[in-house]
Protein backbone atom coordinates (compact mmCIF):
# COMPACT_ATOMS: atom_id res chain seq x y z
CA UNK A 1 0.00 0.00 0.00
CA UNK A 2 1.67 3.59 -1.00
CA UNK A 3 -0.69 5.99 1.03
CA UNK A 4 -2.22 6.29 4.40
CA UNK A 5 -5.34 6.13 5.48
CA UNK A 6 -6.33 3.48 2.33
CA UNK A 7 -8.88 1.12 2.86
CA UNK A 8 -8.65 -2.66 2.45
CA UNK A 9 -11.98 -4.26 1.53
CA UNK A 10 -11.92 -8.10 1.67
CA UNK A 11 -14.55 -10.41 0.73
CA UNK A 12 -14.41 -14.24 1.04
CA UNK A 13 -15.86 -17.99 1.66
CA UNK A 14 -15.20 -21.22 2.13
CA UNK A 15 -16.72 -24.47 1.21
CA UNK A 16 -17.69 -26.79 3.91
CA UNK A 17 -15.30 -25.64 6.64
CA UNK A 18 -14.62 -22.39 9.06
CA UNK A 19 -11.05 -20.61 8.76
CA UNK A 20 -8.82 -18.48 10.57
CA UNK A 21 -8.14 -15.00 9.66
CA UNK A 22 -6.23 -12.07 10.25
CA UNK A 23 -4.25 -8.92 8.47
CA UNK A 24 -0.69 -7.45 9.45
CA UNK A 25 1.20 -4.96 8.52
CA UNK A 26 4.96 -6.20 7.93
CA UNK A 27 6.90 -4.12 10.22
CA UNK A 28 10.91 -5.31 8.70
CA UNK A 29 12.67 -8.35 6.69
CA UNK A 30 15.91 -9.78 7.65
CA UNK A 31 17.56 -12.18 6.15
CA UNK A 32 18.85 -14.46 8.75
CA UNK A 33 22.28 -15.79 8.69
CA UNK A 34 20.96 -19.60 7.58
CA UNK A 35 19.42 -17.40 4.14
CA UNK A 36 16.01 -17.69 5.42
CA UNK A 37 13.99 -14.12 5.57
CA UNK A 38 12.39 -13.43 8.81
CA UNK A 39 9.65 -10.91 9.18
CA UNK A 40 9.78 -8.82 12.39
CA UNK A 41 8.21 -6.28 14.10
CA UNK A 42 4.86 -6.98 12.86
CA UNK A 43 1.46 -5.03 13.75
CA UNK A 44 -1.90 -6.39 13.69
CA UNK A 45 -4.58 -4.64 11.68
CA UNK A 46 -7.19 -7.02 11.84
CA UNK A 47 -6.92 -9.38 15.32
CA UNK A 48 -7.17 -13.42 14.42
CA UNK A 49 -10.66 -14.42 14.25
CA UNK A 50 -12.40 -17.77 13.31
CA UNK A 51 -15.20 -16.98 10.73
CA UNK A 52 -17.98 -19.37 9.41
CA UNK A 53 -17.54 -18.48 6.09
CA UNK A 54 -18.49 -21.98 5.10
CA UNK A 55 -21.94 -20.84 6.21
CA UNK A 56 -22.08 -17.02 5.22
CA UNK A 57 -19.82 -14.86 3.12
CA UNK A 58 -17.59 -12.65 5.20
CA UNK A 59 -16.72 -9.05 4.30
CA UNK A 60 -15.64 -6.27 5.58
CA UNK A 61 -13.25 -3.10 5.39
CA UNK A 62 -10.05 -2.14 7.72
CA UNK A 63 -8.33 1.31 7.52
CA UNK A 64 -4.89 0.89 6.77
CA UNK A 65 -3.35 3.92 8.72
CA UNK A 66 0.17 3.20 7.56
CA UNK A 67 2.05 2.70 4.00
CA UNK A 68 3.58 -0.18 3.73
CA UNK A 69 3.45 -4.09 3.09
CA UNK A 70 0.15 -6.03 4.73
CA UNK A 71 -0.41 -9.47 4.75
CA UNK A 72 -3.90 -10.95 4.35
CA UNK A 73 -3.53 -14.70 6.26
CA UNK A 74 -6.16 -17.39 6.06
CA UNK A 75 -4.89 -19.72 9.12
CA UNK A 76 -5.75 -23.59 8.60
CA UNK A 77 -3.25 -24.23 11.73
CA UNK A 78 -6.10 -25.56 13.39
CA UNK A 79 -7.50 -28.06 11.26
CA UNK A 80 -4.64 -29.39 8.98
CA UNK A 81 -6.57 -32.54 8.11
CA UNK A 82 -9.73 -30.68 6.57
CA UNK A 83 -8.34 -28.75 3.72
CA UNK A 84 -10.41 -26.02 2.80
CA UNK A 85 -11.03 -24.57 -0.51
CA UNK A 86 -11.07 -20.50 -0.61
CA UNK A 87 -12.99 -17.98 -3.24
CA UNK A 88 -12.04 -14.39 -2.19
CA UNK A 89 -11.58 -10.67 -3.25
CA UNK A 90 -9.62 -7.76 -2.31
CA UNK A 91 -9.58 -4.12 -3.14
CA UNK A 92 -7.95 -0.93 -2.08
CA UNK A 93 -9.86 2.29 -2.34
CA UNK A 94 -7.29 4.99 -1.83
CA UNK A 95 -8.21 8.59 -1.25
CA UNK A 96 -7.69 10.74 -4.39
CA UNK A 97 -5.42 14.00 -4.47
CA UNK A 98 -5.41 16.45 -3.38
CA UNK A 99 -6.77 16.14 -0.31
CA UNK A 100 -9.52 18.22 -0.28
CA UNK A 101 -11.55 15.59 -2.68
CA UNK A 102 -13.59 13.03 -0.88
CA UNK A 103 -13.46 10.64 -2.97
CA UNK A 104 -11.98 7.57 -2.97
CA UNK A 105 -10.72 5.62 -6.19
CA UNK A 106 -10.91 1.68 -6.51
CA UNK A 107 -7.97 -0.60 -7.28
CA UNK A 108 -7.98 -4.37 -7.28
CA UNK A 109 -5.57 -6.17 -5.37
CA UNK A 110 -5.44 -9.11 -8.39
CA UNK A 111 -7.96 -9.89 -11.42
CA UNK A 112 -8.31 -12.98 -12.18
CA UNK A 113 -6.20 -13.01 -15.37
CA UNK A 114 -3.08 -11.71 -12.81
CA UNK A 115 -3.53 -14.44 -10.34
CA UNK A 116 -3.17 -17.26 -13.23
CA UNK A 117 -0.21 -15.31 -14.87
CA UNK A 118 1.28 -14.79 -11.76
CA UNK A 119 0.56 -17.70 -9.21
CA UNK A 120 3.42 -19.66 -9.61
CA UNK A 121 6.03 -16.41 -9.04
CA UNK A 122 4.29 -15.43 -5.86
CA UNK A 123 4.96 -19.14 -4.92
CA UNK A 124 8.27 -18.83 -6.00
CA UNK A 125 8.79 -15.73 -3.83
CA UNK A 126 7.14 -17.34 -0.85
CA UNK A 127 9.46 -20.08 -1.16
CA UNK A 128 12.71 -17.84 -1.32
CA UNK A 129 11.21 -16.23 2.20
CA UNK A 130 9.43 -19.38 3.54
CA UNK A 131 11.65 -22.26 2.04
CA UNK A 132 8.85 -24.99 3.25
CA UNK A 133 6.56 -23.09 2.02
CA UNK A 134 3.62 -25.11 1.03
CA UNK A 135 0.03 -24.15 0.11
CA UNK A 136 -2.52 -25.54 2.39
CA UNK A 137 -5.93 -23.93 0.82
CA UNK A 138 -6.69 -24.82 -3.04
CA UNK A 139 -7.69 -21.27 -4.23
CA UNK A 140 -10.78 -20.93 -6.64
CA UNK A 141 -11.36 -17.49 -8.34
CA UNK A 142 -14.73 -15.84 -8.18
CA UNK A 143 -14.87 -13.97 -11.19
CA UNK A 144 -15.79 -10.11 -11.30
Amino acid sequence: MRSSQTILHYLFTTLEYNIGFSIERIGQLKLSQGGIWEELNNEEALRYQMVDSHLKQISGNVLLQRPGVYKIIWHNSFSYMKPKTLKYRLRLLEKQSPASDPHYSVEDLFTVNDLNEKEEQAYKALRQVYPDFVPIVKIQRSPK
